[in-house]
């Protein structure tokens, strides 16, 4: 997967007819950035997609390497990643105080994957990670942005799987 390179601690997972692998360098003790590939076969051609941390500054992984992704509603997108922390940036504590990081895993389009840094969160956060469609109908243009936005709605009817749909509010952004 890696010509010519060294990876270890995989953490291999499979969502939406996808499989995805973490990995990390093999640096030893010291955190680098994770890489990930995502395959339709797990004997078929992977994709190397990069580094799936998003807002990670020191480039470490957020201080872990990846041991295990855990299925907590595979059909639904709610996996968690599971990190090892070896060393503590924070107190400076070293292996003898190895802990996990746990972060919710985020799907985004084109088959990405996004690990972001989470202080304290529950369960509730791995809702709306995994891929939806939009029921909701939307306009396809608008001749002005206070046009567009008068007729962009509030809430959004998604739904997983094409079943149970949800609706959840919406923020708009709009360039121009």
């Amino acid at each position: 997967l890696f010509p010519g390179g060294q990876r270890e601690a995989p953490a291999l997972f499979k969502y939406d007819g996808t499989y995805y692998m973490i990995t990390s360098g093999a640096t030893g003790w010291s955190p680098n950035p994770a890489r990930y590939w995502k395959a339709d076969e797990i004997l078929g051609e992977w994709t190397d997609m990069g580094d799936p941390c998003i807002g990670d500054t020191d480039g470490k992984t957020f201080w872990s390497q990846s041991t295990n992704v855990i299925p907590v509603d595979p059909e639904n997108g709610k996996f968690i990643y599971m990190g090892d922390r070896w060393y503590n940036p924070d107190t400076g504590a070293d292996i003898s105080d190895s802990r996990y990081v746990w972060l919710p895993v985020e799907f985004q389009e084109d088959g990405k994957i996004a690990l972001r840094r989470y202080e304290n969160w529950t369960l509730d956060v791995l809702s709306g990670k995994g891929l939806f469609d939009v029921v909701t109908e939307l306009p396809e243009t608008a001749s002005s942005v206070s046009e567009a936005l008068e007729m962009l709605p509030e809430t959004l009817e998604i739904s997983y799987d094409g079943e149970d749909i949800e609706t959840t509010p919406v923020t708009w952004n709009i360039v121009g």
